[in-house]
Order: C-alpha cells, then structure tokens, then sequence
C-alpha cells in the first residue's frame, strides 16, 4: 500500500505542485522540491500530528485536490477539504471498509462516503463500498501494478529455488496476507486444480501469513 501511495504521489507531482503529509521518513522517498510534513506512524500519532498539520496549512495556503491514501486518512480530508474548499479523493482498500469497530464505523465510514471520489483497488472492494452507503458514480477501480526487475540474475533465482526446496519448473506466486477475503482458499479450491490439468510442472507458492489480532 505504501509503494501505491507513493507512485501516485511521484505521479501527480508531474501535474501539480505537492504537499505530503505522512508519517516519519517518508521524505527519504520523495523528491528534494516537495513539500513534506512528517507525523507519527502510529495511528493516534498520525491522526493527531495530522490534525495540526491540516488546521495549520490548509488555513494558510489554497488547495485544489485533497487526497488521501487510504481510509484511515478519511477524516483528514474530509476536514481539509471543508477548510479549502477543495475536492477530494481516497484511495480506497478492502480493510477500510470492514473493519470491525464502532468508532471506526462511526467516524470514519461516513468521511469515506463524502468523498467527491474514491479510487478502489479491486472490483470487490468496490462492491463492499456501494454495499456501505458508496454512490457507484463516485468510484473508479484501477488495479495495482508494479514494476518489474528488468536483467533477472540466473544465479539469485537458482540460489532462491534451491533455499526454499521448490521443485517446480514454473510456478504461480500469491503474496499477501492468509486472510479469507483475499480469495486464496477459493483458488486452491477451484482454480488450481484447472491449472495443474492443463499445464505440466507448475505448481504454487503462497509469500505471507496469518495476520495477528490483538
């Protein structure tokens, strides 16, 4: 999510001049002419830091485009986009939407409906956000991406293959998170089969874990 972020922050400042604020270091990433405000990577850090951040800037300097990298940063924007009489726009992943809490429903959801438009990173995410009260017309779906290495290094793949015993000559990747909604129990059940009938040697490698609950 936060290489999302910051490809679409790199991105925007081709059109328009950028003020960023995020959590601490995220200045390294980003290049020397941009405006950058830090806060506290933890929650209550970055939603009070945040705050005072918003109150301050967006008092003093105009604002065409608010945005906000995910769901959590929702009210933020919602403020700041009433302080500037900007619009707004959040990009908009599954967790921000099903999060279980009734403060976070309460407070964050109906920033995330107010929105002038969301970005969501799938097509089912932008089913659960109409199924929470999100007008269809307001949210557009483009799905990540990424940039792949170009010149792979024969000797790192074959060090990586033999490392990890993988005995299969091609093989899928799944990287994320073991939780149900990412669909991976779905696959296994009804789309790997198909693949390993009609294809000879592959098989399937899973890169993550069960996220901890506290």
């Amino acid at each position: 999510m936060e290489r999302l972020i910051l490809n679409a922050a790199l991105g925007m400042r081709h059109y328009l001049d950028l003020t960023v604020i995020g959590p601490a270091g995220c200045e390294q990433h980003l290049p020397d002419d941009t405006t950058v405000f830090t806060a506290p990577s933890s929650l209550a850090g970055f939603m009070s830091s945040g705050l005072a951040h918003v109150l301050r800037h967006c008092r003093r300097d105009r604002f065409e485009l608010i945005v906000g990298g995910s769901g959590l940063a929702a009210p933020l924007v919602a403020l700041a986009r009433r302080l500037c009489g900007a619009r707004s726009l959040i990009f908009l992943h599954g967790l921000d939407l099903v999060v279980n809490s009734k403060p976070y429903q309460w407070l964050f959801l109906p920033s995330i409906r107010n929105a002038d438009h969301l970005i969501a990173n799938s097509e089912n995410t932008r089913q659960l956000a109409t199924g929470r009260g999100v007008q269809p017309a307001r949210i557009t779906v483009i799905n990540p991406g990424t940039d792949l290495p170009s010149g792979l290094d024969e000797e790192q793949i074959a060090a990586f293959r033999e490392r990890h015993a993988i005995p299969f000559e091609r093989y899928l990747l799944f990287a994320g998170r073991l939780t149900k909604r990412k669909g991976l129990s779905h696959f296994l059940r009804h789309g790997l089969p198909r693949v390993l009938e009609a294809t000879k040697g592959v098989g399937m490698l899973v890169v993550g874990k069960t996220p901890v609950t506290a």
